[in-house]
C-alpha cells in the first residue's frame, strides 16, 4: 500500500491511499509526500468519464473523458425523444441532482477515475387543437391547448361555440369532408401530434336532422309532438294519444283509415308526418218500448276507424193513442234525447261492447201546425237550400224538432231552370216526402227566386283632405252599384267620427242596402293633413273602364293609389306617367311618393295608365314513345303580339329522332319546328298553350356476312320499335352445312337470332352486321305438314346430296314465307 498527501487543489489536507498491486521501485520511495496531481497521475491516471443516458429518449453518445484541472464542454445532445424537447442534463434521472445544459463546460466535476452519470431530461411538446365546424354548422375557430402524452377529454361543440340547425353532431373528424381520422366530443385523448408548437384542426361532423311529426286531431286534447331525428336514425314512439271512445291503433303515413302502420325501425331519411289510427269501441244499443208494444232489435254498432257513429233505428213500437217523440237515456225523459233515423256520433261510449239503452219517448198531444219554410234562392241560378229539420207544435203547447225529406225531383227541376228560366219573384214549391216521427205528416216549402247579390261598394282607398276645407265631402270618391237596382250610391250611409278641423287619421264606414236588403259595408280612412294635397285624375290611355279621381297628400310621403279598375287585352298595367307617351314622370302601378313640386299650381295631376304586353306560358311535354307519362320538363312565357323563338328541345329517346312539337299528342294538330319564331300561339281561352314533342322512329341497316359461306346478299333496311323478319339467306352455305340463323360476331359467341325470326330494336341507329351461322346437315326425317302450297319435286335424275339441298330449301322458304303455318322441319339427330 502507498499513500500521498494532498498538498495543493481542490483536496488539499487529503490523504490519497493507493493499493499497491504491483509496486516496482526502491523501497524508499513508498510514503512519500506528493502533490495530488502527481499522486493521482502516478497511482489512479489524470481523467474522469461522463456517460450520457437517454432517459427514456432514443439514440445512443459515446462517453466523454475529461482530463483533470481542465474546463471542457459537454457533448451536445444527440439523444431524440417523441414529442418532447432537450432541456438539459442532470445527474438524476428524475431531475433532482446537478443540472447541466447543453454544451455547458465543466470542470473538475469528478475525480481522477471516476465516472459521471448525465440522464438527458425532457420537456413535453405543446400544440393547440382547433375546432372548426363541418357540413351544415356553423360557428367555430375556438382552441384548446394540448401538452404531449397528457390525456384530455374532448369538448361538445356546444363548449366551442358551435351548433347546427339542421344537424346532429356525431363526431370530431381531421378532415373538413369527414374521410380522415375520428373523435367522439368527451373522449379523452393525447399525443394528436409531437410537433412543439403544432397545430391540429377537429371539424364537428354532423348527421342531417329530419322532424318526424306526430298529429293526432281528434285526441283529447288534440296531439301535437314534433320529434328531430338525425338522418338514418329512427325515430321513437311517443306516449299513445286518447281519444274518448276509441282505441288508438298506431302512426301512419298515410291519409286513410286502412293505411299501414308505420314501423318504428324504419330509418329517417326526411322530414316524416304521421297521424293516429283509432278504432272506436264496438258497442250495442238495445230500445226499450218504454209502455209500448212490439220489438225492436238491438243494434250492434261495430268497430270503425275513424267514427263511432250510430244511426238510430226509426221506432218501430206502438203505443196506443199517444205520438212517439223521439229516444231519450233516461225512461222519464230527463237524460239526453235524440231523434229516430239520425246519426249521432256522441253517445258516452267508454268501453269496448257497452251497452247503451234508449227509452221511447211518448207524448198523448197531437200535431198543431209545422212551422212554414221559405227559402230565398238567387235568380241569376236558384240552388235552394232547404232545412234538415222542421219545428212541430204539439197540441199540448210543446214543441219537437224532427229531421225532413224533400222531393229532390221538384228540387232538380228548379235547379235545372238556369238563368234563362229563371225571372226574379218566381215562386216555387218543393214537398216534403217524410218527417221522422210524423209519418202522416206534409208540409211545403215555398221557394223565391230573389235577388241576393249585395251592392259592390267602389273607391274605398285612403284620400287625403287638406285641413279646415269645408268643401270637401266624405262620400268623395264612393260609389256603389248593385247588380239589380244600378246605381245606389244615394243609399250609402256613413258613419264614424270625422273632424275637417283636426289633422289626423279619420275610419269611416260606409253602409249600403239594395231594394232587397241585401247590405254591404267596407271602410275607408281619410288622411286631414295641414300639408299641400292633389287631386289625381286617372287616365286608361288605350285601356277601358273607369276610376273614381284620388285626393293625396304632396308631403313627400308614400301615397297607395287607387285599385286600378282599368284592362287592356293582353296588356298589364306597368306604372303611371303624367304623359300618355311615357316621357314625363313615371310612377309605380301601385303607388309612390308625391313632392309638392310634381303638382301643378293648381293641384290637380293627370296619370296615364302605362301598359306593357302581358305573356302566356307555353308548356312543352317530351311524349316520349316509350314513357308518355312524363310530364312538363320546361315551360316559356312568351309577350302577347311579339314573335319570339320556341325554346329548343332538350329531350332525347333512344331510337327515335325529333322532328317538332304539335298542339296534339298525335301530331294531329297544329305543328311548329324546334326554334320556330311565332307569335300568339295561345290556345282558345288566351292564357296558355301545351306542345308535345313528335318523334320519328330511325331507320337502321343490317348487313349480311356469308361467315364461310359464297354468295352475296342485300343488306336490309329496318324500323327502330317495330318487329319485322329477316330476308331470307341468299348465301350457299359450305359443303355439308346448313344456315340455321344469325349472330352478331363471327365466332357465335355474341347475340343470336333464328333464322328468318321477326326482330327488333337491334339498335338504335346506324349500320350492324350480322354473321350466317350454320350447322352441319343431319335429319333422321323432313316432314312438312299444312303448308300453304305442296313442294313440287321435278322428276330428274339428282343425287341424294342434291336432293336434301332441295327439300331443305323449300322447307325454308315455307318456313319464312307462311306465318302461322304447322311446321315441323329439321328433327336433328
Amino acid at each position: 500500500m502507498a499513500s500521498a498527501q494532498v498538498t495543493s487543489g481542490r483536496w488539499e489536507g487529503a490523504t490519497i491511499v493507493v493499493l499497491e498491486i504491483g509496486y516496482t521501485g526502491n523501497h524508499s520511495d513508498r510514503g512519500t509526500t506528493q502533490s495530488v496531481s502527481d499522486a493521482l497521475k502516478q497511482y489512479v491516471g489524470s481523467t474522469y468519464t461522463v456517460k450520457y443516458h437517454a432517459n427514456g429518449g432514443n439514440g445512443s453518445m459515446d462517453d466523454q473523458k475529461f482530463d483533470m484541472d481542465s474546463t471542457v464542454p459537454l457533448y451536445g445532445n444527440r439523444f431524440t425523444r417523441t414529442g418532447y424537447q432537450f432541456s438539459g442534463w442532470n445527474t438524476k434521472k428524475d431531475g433532482s441532482g446537478t443540472q447541466y445544459s447543453d454544451y455547458n463546460p465543466i470542470y473538475n466535476i469528478a475525480n481522477a477515475g471516476e465516472v459521471v452519470d448525465l440522464y438527458a431530461q425532457w420537456t413535453p411538446n405543446t400544440y393547440t387543437v382547433y375546432f372548426y365546424s363541418g357540413g351544415t354548422g356553423s360557428g367555430g375557430g375556438s382552441s384548446r391547448s394540448f401538452t404531449y402524452d397528457q390525456a384530455q377529454n374532448l369538448p361538445n361543440p356546444a363548449d366551442v361555440g358551435i351548433s347546427s340547425i339542421n344537424g346532429t353532431f356525431t363526431s370530431w373528424n381531421t378532415e373538413y369532408d369527414g374521410s380522415g381520422t375520428s373523435y367522439q366530443a368527451g373522449q379523452s385523448v393525447k399525443n394528436l401530434t409531437a410537433d412543439e408548437y403544432g397545430s391540429i384542426y377537429l371539424y364537428a361532423q354532423w348527421k342531417t336532422t329530419h322532424t318526424v311529426h306526430f298529429r293526432a286531431y281528434n285526441a283529447t286534447p288534440e296531439y301535437f309532438e314534433d320529434q328531430r331525428v338525425a338522418d338514418g336514425d329512427s325515430a321513437t314512439k311517443p306516449t299513445d294519444p286518447v281519444r274518448p271512445g276509441f282505441v288508438f291503433r298506431g302512426w301512419t303515413t298515410g291519409n286513410s283509415d286502412d293505411s299501414s302502420l308505420y314501423d318504428f325501425s324504419t330509418p329517417v331519411t326526411e322530414d316524416v308526418w304521421l297521424y293516429a289510427l283509432w278504432d272506436s269501441y264496438p258497442y250495442t244499443i238495445h230500445y226499450d218500448a218504454n209502455g209500448g208494444t212490439g220489438t225492436m232489435p238491438d243494434q250492434n254498432v261495430a268497430s270503425d276507424p275513424s267514427v263511432n257513429t250510430a244511426t238510430l233505428k226509426s221506432n218501430e213500437f206502438n203505443y196506443n193513442g199517444r205520438v212517439f217523440t223521439g229516444w231519450n237515456t233516461k225512461r222519464d225523459g230527463t237524460g239526453t234525447a235524440y231523434k229516430e233515423n239520425t246519426s249521432y256520433a256522441k253517445l258516452n261510449i267508454t268501453a269496448a261492447n257497452q251497452i247503451i239503452t234508449l227509452y221511447a219517448q211518448w207524448t198523448t198531444a197531437k200535431v198543431k201546425t209545422i212551422d212554414a219554410v221559405t227559402v230565398k234562392c238567387a235568380y241569376s241560378a236558384c240552388y235552394p237550400v232547404l232545412p234538415n229539420e222542421v219545428k212541430i207544435h204539439l197540441s199540448d203547447g210543446s214543441t219537437v224538432v224532427e229531421n225532413v225529406d224533400w222531393n229532390k225531383d221538384q228540387l232538380d227541376a228548379i235547379i235545372d231552370k238556369g238563368q234563362s228560366g229563371l225571372h226574379l219573384g218566381d215562386v216555387f214549391y218543393i214537398d216534403s216526402t217524410s218527417i221522422v216521427g210524423f209519418l202522416n205528416q206534409r208540409i211545403r216549402a215555398k221557394i223565391v227566386a230573389s235577388d241576393t247579390i249585395a251592392p259592390s261598394l267602389q273607391g274605398l282607398d285612403t284620400v287625403a283632405a287638406r285641413t279646415n276645407d269645408t268643401s270637401f265631402d266624405t262620400m268623395y270618391g264612393i260609389n256603389a252599384i248593385d247588380d239589380n237596382d244600378g246605381d245606389v250610391t244615394r243609399n250609402i250611409k256613413v258613419s264614424g267620427n270625422f273632424d275637417i278641423s283636426k289633422t289626423g287619421d279619420y275610419q269611416l264606414t260606409y253602409t249600403v242596402k239594395d231594394a232587397a236588403g241585401n247590405e254591404a259595408t267596407g271602410n275607408r280612412t281619410i288622411h286631414v293633413t295641414d300639408d299641400n294635397i292633389a287631386t289625381i285624375t286617372f287616365n286608361p290611355n288605350g285601356g277601358i273602364g273607369s276610376m273614381s279621381p284620388q285626393t293625396v297628400t304632396t308631403d313627400g310621403s308614400y301615397q297607395i293609389f287607387r285599385s286600378t279598375k282599368f284592362t287592356r287585352v293582353h296588356y298589364n298595367l306597368e306604372s303611371w306617367n303624367t304623359k300618355a307617351d311615357g316621357s314625363g314622370k313615371r310612377y309605380n302601378a301601385y303607388g309612390d311618393w308625391l313632392e309638392n313640386s310634381d303638382v301643378p299650381s293648381n293641384g290637380k295631376i293627370t296619370l296615364y295608365a302605362q301598359w306593357e304586353h302581358a305573356t302566356y306560358t307555353v308548356m312543352f311535354y317530351p311524349n316520349l314513345p316509350n314513357d308518355s307519362g312524363i310530364g312538363i320538363v320546361n315551360s316559356q312565357n312568351i309577350k302577347y303580339d311579339e314573335y319570339e323563338k320556341l325554346a329548343g328541345n332538350t329531350c332525347m329517346d333512344p331510337g327515335y329522332t325529333f322532328i317538332g312539337w304539335n298542339t296534339e299528342k298525335d301530331g294531329s294538330g297544329t305543328s311548329y319546328s324546334d326554334e320556330q319564331q311565332v307569335k300568339n300561339i295561345y290556345d282558345k281561352y288566351g292564357y296558355s298553350i301545351t306542345l308535345y314533342a313528335q318523334w320519328k322512329a330511325n331507320k337502321y341497316t343490317v348487313q349480311f356476312n356469308a361467315n364461310g359461306g359464297t354468295g352475296t346478299m342485300p343488306s336490309q333496311t329496318l324500323t327502330y320499335d317495330k318487329n319485322e323478319r329477316l330476308n331470307r339467306s341468299t348465301f350457299k352455305a359450305p359443303a355439308g352445312k346448313m344456315i340455321t340463323g344469325w349472330n352478331t360476331k363471327a365466332d357465335g359467341t355474341g347475340t343470336g337470332y333464328d333464322y328468318c325470326a321477326p326482330v327488333k330494336n337491334l339498335l338504335t341507329s346506324g349500320s350492324i352486321t350480322l354473321y350466317a351461322w350454320y350447322s352441319p346437315i343431319r335429319y333422321s326425317s323432313i316432314s312438312v305438314q299444312t303448308p300453304p302450297k305442296k313442294p313440287r319435286i321435278r322428276q330428274a335424275k339428282r343425287s341424294i346430296r342434291q336432293d336434301l339441298w332441295y327439300l331443305r330449301y323449300r322447307t325454308m322458304a315455307i318456313l319464312c314465307n307462311y306465318q302461322g303455318a304447322s311446321t315441323r322441319f329439321l328433327s336433328r339427330t
